[in-house]
């Protein structure tokens, strides 16, 4: 695998969702660098989806969504999703199907 520096800027305009861990590659040492954050915000400006995946629990992925500019949270290793769309916040838990939640937030 070849780093993302070296990818061509033609891929680079193709590229329609970014999909991220969190823990040990986003996230270190349990801290968001404010730069890091504000990476993802302009991914988003640039019309990229983003979608966090991590192993964490359910609380933190309802957290992420309500505050980080994600469209979706994959969370407990694909047991959870929250998916942001028309400002609400839409869980999937196991076989449960989506439900939906709060209004979430304003966009």
């Amino acid at each position: 695998m070849l780093p993302l520096s070296r990818m061509p800027v033609e891929a680079v305009r193709q590229v329609t969702t970014l999909l991220f861990d969190l823990d040990g590659t986003f996230v270190t040492e349990d801290n968001l660098e404010s730069e890091t954050y504000r990476s993802l915000e302009r991914v988003r400006e640039n019309g990229i989806k983003t979608i966090a995946v991590t192993g964490r629990p359910a609380g933190w992925c309802d957290l992420m969504a309500l505050w980080w500019p994600v469209d979706s949270v994959v969370g407990e290793n694909g047991a959870n999703i929250a998916v942001i769309s028309d400002h609400l916040r839409y869980f999937a838990c196991g076989n449960t199907g989506y439900g939906c939640s709060q209004k979430c937030r304003e966009q």
